[in-house]
């Protein structure tokens, strides 16, 4: 059991993306570099949305970590966040309601 947690925990960069298709709009889809764990958490370098050609969001340095007062809290960091909404001009009536 311990292994199959192991290896899901490790492969999430391949199957995150291909699972966010259920929730992205149509043509839509999601990359990130691989996890690295660190003292306090997890760290995923890049992560990106596109549509199309279009880099629709842009996370860098994504941090993830428990807080140390509240272990059940969880904080969020990144360094930086950018979104291209022209990219939406690339959706479609239908791709925009689908869900």
């Amino acid at each position: 059991m311990f292994f199959i947690v192991i290896t899901s925990w490790f492969s999430i960069p391949h199957w995150l993306p291909r699972v966010s298709q259920l929730w992205l709009p149509k043509g839509a889809t999601l990359s990130m570099t691989l996890l690295k764990i660190t003292g306090k958490g997890i760290a995923v370098a890049d992560m990106k949305i596109a549509l199309g050609n279009c880099e629709w969001v842009k996370v860098d340095q994504l941090t993830v970590s428990s807080a140390t007062k509240w272990p059940t809290k969880w904080i969020i960091h990144a360094q930086s966040l950018v979104s291209d909404n022209n990219c939406l001009s690339q959706l479609t009536d239908d791709q925009a309601t689908q869900s």
